[in-house]
């Protein structure tokens, strides 16, 4: 392990274990057993902090504007299985999981697949409505409908069919293989028949579904399966929730919760500091703010601090002529000179003080096979001699005053945007202050807050783009063509720049029909290697995803690879 490596780990254990509010971490980090009493618990509201107003209550949302997120999913929705806070998907409202070569999962030998799933006995709606296993084929119906689908199709756009011979068997035909088949949690949510079937039905016969789209039930009105149901939704302010008694898990132990939408992170932490708010998550939180939370809290154990590197900061290039103003930046030796301008370095110095982790791979070091990926992969260490090879090779000449000029194209100059945040504008300052020292002229530009969420305006820019996403094997998706971003799919699709590579295709059809562990990591390493050769996302660092709690919460555990740390939200308790 390198230096920096070693320092990023010697930073994340001194952020977990020194602030715990006393001798020992157990009372913090060992969640309540599903026996103990709840009688003598204080009875209050716990805040969280949430960096954004969600656009949906749906984890599959079909309502234009932005993914649900973690904290949201998990309060309102239930699946048939839930990724718990280690990354792994457990049975929630199956009573377990498919498994291969038995009845529940069957593979047949022209490539199809068929698995199984059946109900737990009296789950209920936060309505009081039964769950029926119709309520999965009926979403699926609702999901697979050309004019509903978004580009985040998998597994939909996979299942073949989905039929239920009885309220409590979910039989879900595949038309190919898909290794996610057997432990379906968030991507396929059940939609409540009972609510919504005659409204969809109806405009199935009109086509209004815009109307479809824009019901209640997809925000204010929304009835799930979660821990928790709405009970009031103030717009730009917060939304309030209250135990649901029949959740599948068990009654959570906290009785409200109010998850407040706090843009500014430097206000979260106030809060936080204050005991207003009780826990920052969803990246309601940046580095320096858990940073400040930890020296905060040392000498009163406050609270704690996680850390963890579960997404990927990383570059992106606009591909899509319409949209792209400097057509030099489709070319990839100038791509390429980009990324040796680069001193990441800098960059880890100038944002972690030199105790973070650096990325040159689009997946995080958490996967098991990250040395063979760092083997594998393409690097571009700082290097200011293969950035002028680089771009002289592609026809360009610095000008009087440095920058660099085509004799076709002209000037180049393009802008570089980032997500509004403190972190972020310095971060892009850093970014621009390495290119301009090697001759490119860039513009620095700030997505604005409101619009962080929006799907046209993160898919609309005119140069390249830094910010946060993916960062696991499952997220090689958005890079697919399938996944591509546009007004046809409301701007909903992953792959926001319209990079479309038909080798990359290729290979990751063939990654979706490989079960197989050791074959698909295979197949993986070449993906990657693909994506570094042709640096349609130049990767920066594996941005730190920060989680803060008062020390009277008995809450988060850790924070899964995907980033969340609310799975076991039911569980979370006062502790004093």
């Amino acid at each position: 392990m390198g230096q920096t490596g070693a320092r990023a780990l010697w930073i994340l254990s001194l952020l977990l274990v020194s602030c715990a509010p006393g001798p020992s971490t157990t009372a913090i980090t060992q969640p309540p057993r599903p026996d103990e009493p709840r009688a003598s618990a204080p009875q209050r509201t716990l805040v969280i902090a949430n960096r954004f107003e969600p656009f949906t209550l749906s984890s599959k949302p079909l309502v234009s504007g932005g993914e649900s997120t973690y904290l949201i999913n998990n309060l309102f929705s239930a699946g048939l299985g839930l990724e718990n806070e280690a990354g792994l998907v457990q049975a929630e409202l199956a009573e377990k999981l498919p498994q291969l070569e038995t009845d529940t999962w069957r593979v047949f030998p022209d490539g199809r697949m068929e698995t199984t799933y059946y109900l737990k006995p009296d789950l209920v709606w936060h309505d009081g409505t039964p769950l029926s296993a119709t309520d999965f084929v009926f979403a699926w119906r609702v999901y697979a409908t050309q004019p509903l689908i978004t580009a985040t199709l998998l597994p939909v756009n996979q299942m073949e069919e989905v039929v239920a011979p009885d309220d409590r068997t979910v039989v879900i035909r595949w038309r190919q293989l898909l290794p996610e088949a057997g432990a379906l949690a968030a991507t396929f949510p059940p939609l409540p028949r009972h609510l919504l079937a005659t409204a969809f039905e109806s405009m199935a016969q009109t086509g209004d579904w815009e109307s479809f789209t824009g019901l209640g039930f997809w925000t204010r009105e929304f009835v799930g399966l979660g821990p928790y149901r709405l009970v009031r939704w103030e717009p730009g302010a917060w939304l309030e929730t209250e135990a649901f008694d029949r959740f599948v898990l068990g009654r959570p132990r906290i009785d409200r919760i109010q998850v407040r939408f706090i843009l500014d992170e430097n206000a979260a932490t106030t809060g936080l500091l204050a005991g207003d708010v009780h826990v920052g998550t969803d990246s309601a939180l940046q580095w320096i703010h858990g940073v400040t939370l930890k020296r905060s809290w040392e000498s009163s154990r406050g609270g704690i601090v996680l850390v963890s590197p579960v997404l990927l900061e990383a570059t992106y290039f606009q591909f899509r002529p319409d949209y792209q103003a400097t057509p030099g930046l489709l070319d990839l030796s100038v791509r390429r000179a980009l990324a040796y301008a680069i001193d990441k370095e800098d960059l880890n110095f100038g944002l972690f003080d030199g105790e973070w982790q650096m990325a040159d791979s689009a997946i995080t070091p958490s996967v098991h096979y990250a040395a063979e990926i760092d083997r594998a992969i393409t690097k571009y260490p700082h290097d200011q001699r293969r950035t002028e090879q680089l771009m002289t090779e592609a026809g360009y000449a610095r000008g009087p005053d440095g920058g660099w000029t085509h004799p076709v194209q002209g000037r180049l100059s393009f802008e570089h945007k980032v997500n509004d945040g403190a972190q972020n504008v310095s971060e892009g300052s850093i970014l621009a202050r390495a290119w301009r020292t090697a001759g490119f002229d860039v513009q620095e530009a700030v997505l604005p807050r409101a619009l962080i969420q929006n799907g046209e305006a993160r898919g609309t820019f005119p140069g390249a783009f830094t910010y946060a996403g993916g960062g696991a094997e499952t997220d090689l998706s958005s890079l697919a063509s399938t996944n591509v971003a546009s007004a046809a799919n409301r701007w909903s699709g992953r792959n926001r720049t319209d990079w479309v590579n038909p080798e990359y295709d290729r290979r990751f059809d063939v990654l979706g029909n490989t079960l197989d562990a050791n074959k698909r990591i295979e197949i993986v390493l070449q993906l990657l290697k693909l994506v570094s050769d042709e640096l349609p996302i130049m990767p920066l660092y594996y941005r730190p995803m920060v989680v803060a709690f008062t020390a009277d919460l008995q809450g988060p555990q850790r924070i899964a690879p995907r980033g969340g740390s609310t799975a076991n939200i039911h569980l979370w308790a006062w502790q004093r």
